[in-house]
């Protein structure tokens, strides 16, 4: 009977070396998952921040009024076009050229 208890002492023990060598050669395994898993959530961190400085530096989209409130071209071409005199154009390129030849 003591040589019972013995073989069923050493089988319990064989199960329990057994199992803790699978738990040692698990766990590089785990914690290089651990720190995938710690890169992963610090770079979703980062772009979460990314975007909401981003959507802080936004400017609002400017909105064109809606067609109905826009002149037809129609009435841009009825339009008074300014004038301007030949006299006052003749002073103006006059001046122009003047300042022109004191630069060379």
């Amino acid at each position: 009977m003591l040589i019972a208890q013995g073989a069923s002492a050493q089988g319990f023990g064989v199960g329990v070396g057994l199992e803790l060598d699978q738990l040692r050669a698990a766990q590089p395994l785990s914690r290089q998952r651990e720190i995938s898993l710690a890169n992963e959530l610090a770079a979703l961190e980062s772009r979460l921040s990314t975007e909401q400085a981003l959507q802080a530096l936004r400017v609002p989209t400017l909105r064109l009024p809606p067609a109905t409130d826009l002149v037809s071209s129609a009435a841009l071409v009825a339009l008074p076009m300014p004038s301007i005199s030949d006299a006052f154009l003749a002073e103006s390129n006059r001046r122009v050229r003047a300042a022109a030849a004191r630069r060379h």
